[in-house]
């Protein structure tokens, strides 16, 4: 299977994640990261990967005052077509609760990717400030890498 991971991260730590899960994937199937940047003000979105041709897509970004990162909002906006593509989420978050955030972030994203035509199959989110994090880390990579 052909599978793209977009992944936007300022500090590090969702690109960490991703690249641990693209590890994970390339055992079985043929993985391209796109490593997504933006301006200081985040209203444009450079790096735009061409999504076409991917069977499935792992959309991986930090939580952001309780949304999605707003390249990573950008670049899901400015996707022509999703149709009949699958995608999975991939959420990194400061505080230990999904609650304080990521709930609503996987649920714009779920509605952002199906809005495109896509189907969102599995998420998975790691706290970062949680003391289990390498755990959660492991477990997500687990989840998201059986596709």
């Amino acid at each position: 299977m052909k599978i793209a991971i977009v992944v936007y991260s300022e500090t590090g730590h969702t690109l960490d994640v991703s690249e641990k899960l693209k590890t994970a994937l390339e055992k079985d199937h043929d993985v391209v990261l796109f490593r997504i940047r933006s301006d200081e003000r985040r209203s444009v979105v450079y790096d735009t990967p061409e999504l076409k041709g991917f069977e499935h897509i792992v959309i991986a970004t930090p939580v952001q005052g309780f949304q999605p990162a707003v390249p990573m909002a950008l670049l899901l906006e400015q996707v022509f077509s999703l149709k009949g593509t699958t995608a999975s989420i991939l959420l990194t978050q400061y505080f230990p609760w999904a609650c304080l955030g990521g709930n609503i972030t996987i649920r714009k994203l779920m509605g952002l990717i199906q809005s495109k035509g896509g189907h969102v199959a599995q998420t998975a989110i790691v706290h970062w400030s949680s003391k289990k994090r390498e755990q959660q880390i492991a477990a997500a990579v687990a989840k998201l890498s059986n596709v």
